[in-house]
């Protein structure tokens, strides 16, 4: 299987990121959602031996997407596929009682969204932070400030922390909230 490089994603994303939506990052989130639907099933009464969900999350980092793509080819079906990989791993065969192949994908990437939204909100409180406290450095600074990007505009007085964070809506109101708490 030959794979289409991203190039955006090579360029820019983080390492997080790129383990997130990687093929190995997907599938070990399948086998969390896998086990997580077992634990649950074992609490309603369904038959799920002893030992099991054990033998499976001692295996569910153990990915080989060859293998998979191997099964795949015979299979015709991307989830049968990663099912049977899964189980032999495991040495049973208990996952995707009850489900779809929709409900494993659709809510494995809402996963991914949800993680990818963390990191995305750590590193905007991260800049928040920083320009929190450049706002603060620079606040007894004054610079030429202009109101508008044309050469006829006067320029204003303003302080280092108006410059800094005047792109930002609501930013001084934030940095007030912060200083408090």
């Amino acid at each position: 299987m030959s794979v289409i490089p991203n190039v955006l994603a090579e360029r820019y994303a983080s390492p997080a990121m790129k383990s997130i939506w990687s093929a190995e990052g997907r599938i070990v989130l399948e086998r969390e959602f896998w086990i997580a639907v077992m634990k649950a099933q074992k609490d309603l009464g369904l038959d799920i031996p002893d030992g099991v969900i054990e033998a499976y999350e001692r295996v569910k980092d153990q990915v080989n997407l060859a293998s998979i793509d191997a099964r795949e080819r015979v299979t015709r079906h991307d989830v049968k596929a990663r099912i049977e990989e899964f189980c032999d791993l495991a040495g049973c065969e208990h996952i995707h009682k009850g489900m779809t192949s929709r409900d494993l994908t659709e809510n494995v990437e809402q996963l991914q969204v949800w993680k990818s939204m963390q990191i995305i909100r750590d590193k905007a409180v991260a800049v928040l932070n920083r320009m929190s406290a450049l706002s603060e450095q620079w606040k007894r600074v004054t610079l030429a400030g202009r109101t508008h990007n044309v050469a006829w505009a006067s320029a204003w007085p303003c302080s280092g922390r108006i410059s800094f964070t005047a792109w930002v809506p609501g930013f001084p109101s934030w940095t007030a909230t912060a200083s408090a708490a």
